[in-house]
């Protein structure tokens, strides 16, 4: 029963001792700190959906948590939802390596951040909380994703209250019984997201980022009030178990921890691009050729990376070139990479990357499988002018098989090196990677932003 597996879940973090945790946890936490710092710092130099956040600060009474680049504080489900909307829109943050359609770390960090100015808790709790937030989100994540895909919900989106009210919850000192009502209050408020924002581009995807972070602190806050959320949200008469209705995960919970099944982006895109974008890349770095060299690109790619390319809507705008095939691979020839400033909107309108498009044609290939967990491969054959033929196939992305710290490092350093120096850089970098639970250095740096 699912009921029993959320008490299951909340019993054995509840439980947890932090100094059990071993040392490759521990820097797995640290490694997603560094990874949203550079996505939060990216997005909030470049003032990212800026409408949102000026329309959250609209709405937000004065508190104790800070949205970045702001003097003044505000509540922290404001702060959370502005800054995870932020942080989310660049495209770069974490995701679930266990073929679950979550983004954890952007809420989790949202949350916990805004929580820690409010509430001030000790280490072992942020370190403590962390591990929750990831671990619940990424459960919910698998019991979901199939359902999701099938709906044409968007599962981050969907999921993101869940991390936001264990990590939030924590922080706040919920009891047991406070955080399984907390638990079943979001579970009863959840969004429906449905991913035509994304196809459309519509400013409504913004709002996914965030929205999440806000549900989970109201619904901390009023399971803190004594108010209770419905015992059988997941499996009950007239529950969500249509949607919750997937396999748990193998494993002894806060024993095996989810968060080392964690992926990192490399590229600034949805991860359907991932593969054909890594494909390409690999083909330039053994065989170059310039943009007149190409006569034609083709991209075969999986059957979901297909429907989401094939629904995006003319013209191209922030969301919807996130998805969009041609786009991806025109940026990747030109540029020899796939860097986040080619997702600007003055850059997409411009035209400068996009000369490629009409050369690029994606094709499903159904030898992939056609489930949400079928293989995420892509086939990319370039056809130069003088007739050569360049092809080359890939699963995943690059960063597949794990991203090394040196390469999270190098990320962190290409996205925050508008806003810091390189003496900076090199200070925050260092301690994010041996971060003990103590935020308040990372506050004080993003509020100067």
């Amino acid at each position: 029963m699912k009921r029993d597996y959320l008490e299951r879940i909340v019993d054995a973090f509840y439980s947890l001792d932090i100094s059990t945790v071993p040392d490759n946890v521990i820097h797995q936490i640290q490694r997603t700190l560094l990874d949203y710092l550079g996505c939060t710092i990216y997005s909030t130099s470049h003032r990212l959906c800026s409408d949102l956040v000026e329309l959250v600060k609209s709405i937000s009474a004065q508190g104790e948590s800070s949205i970045w680049g702001e003097k003044k504080q505000f509540n922290l489900e404001a702060s959370a939802f502005a800054n995870a909307s932020r942080t989310s829109t660049i495209e770069l943050d974490d995701v679930s390596g266990m073929g679950a359609s979550v983004h954890p770390g952007v809420y989790v960090w949202s949350s916990a951040f805004a929580s820690f100015e409010k509430y001030h808790p000790d280490k072992d709790t942020v370190l403590k909380a962390v591990l929750f937030g990831y671990d619940l989100c990424l459960r919910m994540g698998l019991l979901s994703t199939e359902n999701v895909r099938k709906l044409g919900l968007h599962g981050p989106g969907l999921n993101g209250a869940f991390a936001s009210v264990a990590t939030s919850g924590m922080l706040a000192g919920l009891s047991k019984k406070e955080m399984m009502n907390a638990i079943c209050l979001a579970g009863s408020l959840l969004p429906i997201c449905p991913f035509v924002s994304f196809l459309s581009g519509s400013d409504s995807k913004d709002f996914y980022g965030g929205w999440g972070c806000y549900l989970g602190m109201i619904a901390v806050n009023g399971a803190k009030r004594g108010m209770s959320g419905p015992e059988a949200i997941l499996d009950g008469e007239k529950s969500l178990k249509s949607i919750y209705s997937g396999a748990e995960p193998d494993g002894e919970i806060a024993k095996d921890f989810l968060i080392e099944k964690i992926s990192f982006k490399e590229f600034s895109a949805c991860a359907s691009v991932h593969p054909a974008v890594s494909a390409l890349l690999q083909i330039i770095e053994q065989r170059p050729f310039s943009v007149n060299d190409v006569k034609k690109i083709i991209v075969e790619t999986y059957p979901y990376s297909y429907q989401l390319n094939s629904g995006v809507r003319m013209p191209l705008n922030v969301s919807s070139a996130r998805l969009y095939l041609p786009y991806a691979i025109s940026v990747g020839v030109i540029c020899k990479a796939l860097p986040p400033d080619a997702f600007l909107l003055e850059n997409i309108k411009s035209g400068k990357y996009s000369s490629l498009m009409d050369k690029v044609e994606v094709l499903n290939h159904v030898e992939y499988g056609d489930s949400s967990f079928s293989i995420r491969g892509a086939i990319v054959t370039v056809v130069l002018k003088n007739g050569e033929v360049l092809k080359r196939e890939h699963i995943g992305s690059r960063w597949s098989k794990g991203a090394r710290d040196e390469d999270l490092e190098n990320k962190f350093k290409s996205l925050s090196n508008s806003a810091f120096d390189e003496k900076m850089l090199d200070e925050i970098s260092k301690r994010a990677l041996s971060f003990d639970g103590n935020l308040g250095y990372f506050i004080d740096m993003l509020k100067s932003l």
